[in-house]
């Protein structure tokens, strides 16, 4: 869909809600998919499958999806730091969403 990506500055501790502009009438929520990398070597993690949270997550406690298909994330630690990506059926991806998470 979109191209390029979106910075979001936070500091630990806040709660933070990463957009999925899935923008078309025939993607609902209920199709999302949300992956999670911080090592671009290494496979991308699922954090959100078919719009819900996946319980293997080791954030899942913390993750919540919200019903514009945003990513909610309470409690944000440094662990949490960067790249997200929004996906429909995992065949196509939002925009990256690069989460810096400032710490002391």
């Amino acid at each position: 869909t979109s191209g390029g990506g979106l910075h979001l500055y936070h500091r630990a501790g806040d709660d933070v809600v990463l957009p999925c502009r899935i923008s078309s009438p025939f993607y609902t929520c209920s199709g999302v998919y949300w992956f999670y990398i911080r090592d671009p070597n290494r496979r991308l993690p699922l954090e959100v499958k078919d719009g819900n949270v996946v319980e293997s997550s080791p954030r899942a406690a913390r993750l919540n999806v919200g019903s514009n298909c945003s990513l909610i994330i309470n409690n944000i630690t440094a662990e949490d730091a960067g790249g997200y990506y929004c996906g429909y059926s995992i065949i196509i991806y939002d925009v990256t969403v690069l989460l810096n998470v400032l710490t002391k």
